[in-house]
């Protein structure tokens, strides 16, 4: 059998030191050379902590769990909804 992925709509923010404020759950080292994400109910039923790296970007489903993608999957899974124009 072959399957795809169900299309649903998440959140996402990519991650870029520079730029504050980070998104949650983000923070980095004293050094600020590594950064970290503590997601919630992502894959596993408890917090999980994983690397972060620059540009890649922080999903929230519509369930609430929040994970990281890599900049390179998130291109391949994801593609940018059009914000509604007023009028």
């Amino acid at each position: 059998m072959k399957y795809h992925r169900k299309p649903i709509i998440v959140e996402a923010e990519q991650f870029f030191p520079e730029v504050s404020p980070w998104p949650a759950g983000v923070y980095g080292l004293a050094d600020n050379r590594f950064y970290f994400f503590d997601g919630v109910g992502a894959m596993w039923e408890s917090k999980t902590r994983c690397e972060i790296r620059v540009g890649d970007w922080v999903v929230t489903n519509p369930s609430g769990a929040r994970y990281v993608v890599s900049m390179y999957d998130f291109s391949d899974w994801y593609e940018r909804i059009p914000e509604a124009r007023n009028g």
